[in-house]
């Protein structure tokens, strides 16, 4: 209906490699094209890593206007000594206190880390699930996450991407189990869900809107592509919404096949007629 809602959540879901970083890229690039200002949380990869990831597009991460963080849950020692807390650095090895000395991640220095970039019109966070050790069980995690959303919504008064892991079963593509991430689908307002399926012996990737809270959005399925510009969406065919019955019809004019089709092609539609090298499709 024109974009995701201001100063709101969205989360975009998927397995690894359906392209959840470069719908956060395209969302944050948008804005800069926009004139805003941006932030690129990372929690996976280096800047240099994430360089590598988008050179074959047209993502500029050093583009004015947008600023690129990392966050890093690794072990290390404290200002009080303790060498086996999980403390907080960013992926390029940067200690968060200086002088070899790192502070615990917990929600209150992530908070603290992430406050200086304040205020932006756009946020990606890629991904949250390199934020799970924040708590140490499921409900502290939540409300750690929670926290995060709070303080990009109401003090930053940005729009926020929230990226996260989502787990398939195997032989079972876009059918997909929910994994801890998902403790925060109620706290977001929209989720965005992608996945990959093995389409006649090749690998497609799609999208649908699962959740926008208080919009009337599409409910289809769509197919996504990848090229230089980012990700484009096509319409999957056979994913009509349940109620599209279509009332106006073009008849072929072979008397029985119309009635097969239910009067014939749908008008301003396309129909694919298959041979097998020997029939004449010409005569139809």
């Amino acid at each position: 209906g024109g974009g995701a809602p201001e100063n709101r959540t969205i989360r975009v879901t998927g397995g690894r490699g359906t392209g959840k970083s470069r719908v956060g890229m395209q969302f944050l690039q948008a804005g800069l094209a926009r004139g805003e200002d941006c932030l690129f949380v990372s929690t996976e990869q280096t800047h240099t890593e994430l360089e590598d990831t988008f050179a074959g597009y047209d993502f500029d991460l050093n583009a004015p206007g947008l600023e690129v963080t990392t966050l890093h849950a690794t072990t290390g020692q404290t200002l009080e000594g303790d060498d086996t807390d999980v403390t907080l650095q960013t992926l390029d090895g940067e200690e968060s206190l200086g002088e070899g000395y790192s502070a615990p991640f917990e929600p209150e220095y992530v908070t603290k880390h992430l406050r200086q970039f304040a205020p932006v019109d756009r946020v990606v966070l890629d991904s949250v699930s390199g934020l799970s050790v924040m708590g140490d069980d499921y409900d502290k995690f939540r409300r750690a996450v929670l926290d995060l959303i709070r303080l990009f919504g109401d003090e930053f008064e940005a729009t926020t991407l929230f990226t996260a892991e989502e787990s398939e079963p195997d032989g079972e593509a876009g059918r997909a189990t929910v994994a801890v991430s998902d403790a925060i689908q109620y706290n977001t307002h929209g989720v965005l869900r992608l996945w990959r399926e093995n389409v006649e012996g090749d690998y497609h990737r799609f999208l649908e809107i699962t959740k926008m809270r208080g919009i009337d959005h599409d409910t289809r399925v769509f197919e996504t592509e990848f090229d230089d510009d980012g990700v484009r969406l096509i319409p999957r065919m056979r994913t009509h919404p349940g109620e599209f019955v279509p009332d106006d019809f073009m008849p072929i004019g072979i008397p029985g096949f119309d009635e097969l089709l239910g009067g014939g092609i749908v008008e301003g539609g396309t129909m694919l007629i298959e041979h097998d090298g020997q029939a004449s499709p010409h005569s139809i």
